[in-house]
């Protein structure tokens, strides 16, 4: 039985996903938005670089992101982040760049995290993290009954 287009379209009120790849903003709203995916996307990330899973209940801080900017917050090399199963052998720069580009879309602010757009000229070599700047300034506002992002000059 097919059902009728508003069913489908109808808001959840229940958030869906997994716990560690979850973004602050959609664990409090259940919103859905390009910001959260980043969020995900950045977790990825610094699973890829560290080796290490999004949520670890064995160790006292459980999420990975959480984890990584505490250990930035401490001014660690971000090359202590590589997993150790590489032995040090990767490009040490590549390392940084991709473990930065992690921590900036982790970051709990949505309006600081880069733009889909902003993180494939990053992987694609064109930008670094220290020369991308915003384009426009992402501010998640209540519109209706929803929070959306809202793109401004």
């Amino acid at each position: 039985m097919i059902k009728p287009i508003k069913q489908l379209l109808k808001k959840t009120t229940q958030s869906a996903g997994i716990f560690g790849y979850m973004s602050p903003e959609y664990l409090e709203h259940g919103e859905a938005t390009p910001m959260a995916d980043v969020y995900s996307y950045g977790v990825v990330v610094l699973e890829v670089v560290s080796g290490q899973m999004a949520v670890d209940f064995r160790r006292p801080e459980v999420l990975l992101a959480r984890r990584v900017h505490e250990f930035e917050a401490q001014k660690r090399p971000l090359e202590d982040l590589a997993d150790i199963r590489l032995n040090g052998a990767y490009d040490h720069e590549e390392l940084i760049r991709v473990v930065k580009l992690g921590i900036a879309c982790t970051r709990s602010d949505p309006g600081l995290r880069p733009t889909m757009r902003q993180i494939v000229r990053i992987l694609d070599g064109k930008r670094s993290m220290a020369h991308e700047k915003r384009e426009k300034v992402l501010r998640v506002e209540k519109i209706g009954d929803k929070r959306m992002p809202v793109l401004c000059q």
